[in-house]
């Protein structure tokens, strides 16, 4: 294992630092008055690499997702496929289906989506955002619900193997439809360590996802461990 030198250890302790604010924050925010909830997520994404001896070209991409809540479960199965343009910039394009299992109406959701993912490495960091536009319908009621979502994550290798890292997501609604409301409904903020196994990683850590008072649903959070596990082949 590489040793941490006095100036990496210096910023990892002001991006932890900064980390502890931002938890503590969203914590401020969700008060005891706020409805509140504890769960676990799990994520498995795989990507097969097209063009391995290119610096462009297409890869396929598979996202599955476990979220497990007080009485309901959500599922995700996320098929897309991925144009690189150069290194550090993908175009991607995909389809969701997302099951609801809840005490009572279970049902289904699913959506078209696109995005830009622009990654780029500097300072000892490993820095991306994404765009993503998506377009849902929901099997329970009429309308097309148009929805933006911005990601930015930050890693930082604190040894040849483990990392550090921290991701914010913010989902906002562009329409209103007769099953969800337009305007900022959601923040994501998860922290935790990484592990390098090869060209895949697994990250473990915490995500505060928050939920913002828009039309009849009051603001509530949610404490989640989440577990995300990323093969490439």
């Amino acid at each position: 294992m590489k040793r941490l030198s006095c100036d990496s250890n210096g910023g990892l302790l002001r991006a932890l630092s900064a980390l502890v604010l931002a938890v503590g924050f969203l914590a401020a925010l969700s008060g005891s008055a706020l409805a509140q909830d504890n769960g676990t997520w799990e994520q498995l994404n795989g990507t097969v690499n097209l063009h391995p001896d290119q610096p462009g070209g297409f890869r396929l991409n598979l996202d599955l997702h476990a979220r497990r809540m007080e009485g309901k479960f959500l599922g995700i199965v996320r098929p897309g496929v991925v144009f690189d343009l150069m290194p550090g910039l993908s175009l991607w394009a995909g389809y969701s289906y997302v099951p609801l299992l809840q005490t009572a109406n279970d049902h289904a959701q699913q959506d078209l989506w696109q995005q830009v993912l622009v990654g780029h490495k500097f300072a000892g960091l490993d820095a991306s955002l994404r765009t993503r536009l998506e377009e849902r319908w929901d099997g329970n009621t009429d309308g097309t619900s148009l929805r933006l979502r911005f990601m930015g994550r930050l890693s930082h290798d604190l040894t040849d193997s483990m990392f550090a890292v921290v991701w914010d997501e913010a989902l906002i609604t562009l329409n209103d439809t007769d099953w969800v409301p337009s305007g900022f409904n959601e923040n994501r903020l998860f922290i935790g360590p990484g592990w390098h196994l090869g060209a895949n990683r697994v990250e473990v850590g915490y995500l505060n996802s928050h939920y913002l008072a828009n039309g009849a649903a009051p603001s509530a959070t949610n404490h989640i461990v989440m577990t995300s596990v990323f093969i490439n082949f």
